[in-house]
């Protein structure tokens, strides 16, 4: 005895308006979505303007949950970075310069990045960020002048660790000349 088969078939018409109908709410979550990050970042930047770094921080964290955008990272880490919290800036700007599209905005990153490496007083990463910045942005004179700032920075902690490294060898220079001399004037 044959089984009778029940196959269940959709017919591709009647699926074309529950297709349609999914792709739309989709779209009107996205468009909310994104609504309601740009919201949050215009409050921000209103924050940032009147000199509430803390609430703009907030508010573009909320940005951020809402929609990852680079606008939003930069806008994260000059808000850290006016408080002060350049350890955690970093990223931020780090994120911004590899997701935005934008050269202007990338170049500002790397710039606010080497910003934050030179008040940590990592001068070697500050004068790359610089030079990434300059790359995309070459006759921007305010990265020009931190550029040569942070390279004389540099090499001013390279000279002061190369004077300490001796330190301790004329240290015991001395300390054996003098030895000598008080040996050989006591005999």
């Amino acid at each position: 005895m044959k089984r009778l088969q029940k196959s269940i078939s959709f017919d591709r018409i009647s699926c074309i308006p529950f297709v349609l109908l999914l792709s739309f709410l989709i779209s009107i979550g996205n468009s909310l979505s994104a609504q309601t990050a740009h919201k949050s970042l215009r409050f921000g930047d209103n924050a940032y303007e009147k000199g509430d770094f803390s609430d703009a921080e907030i508010n573009y964290r909320r940005a951020l949950e809402k929609e990852n955008a680079a606008q939003s990272k930069y806008n994260l880490g000059n808000a850290i970075y006016k408080q002060g919290r350049f350890d955690e800036a970093i990223p931020q700007f780090e994120a911004a310069a590899g997701a935005s599209l934008d050269p202007e905005m990338r170049a500002n990153a790397f710039h606010n990045l080497g910003n934050a490496y030179f008040e940590k007083q990592e001068f070697e990463k500050s004068v790359e960020a610089y030079k990434n910045s300059l790359r995309i942005a070459p006759d921007d004179m305010d990265t020009k002048k931190n550029l040569s700032r942070a390279m004389r920075r540099m090499q001013q902690q390279q000279q002061q660790q190369q004077q300490q490294s001796l330190l301790p060898m004329i240290q015991e220079l001395f300390s054996t000349l003098a030895l000598k001399w008080l040996t050989t004037d006591s005999g």
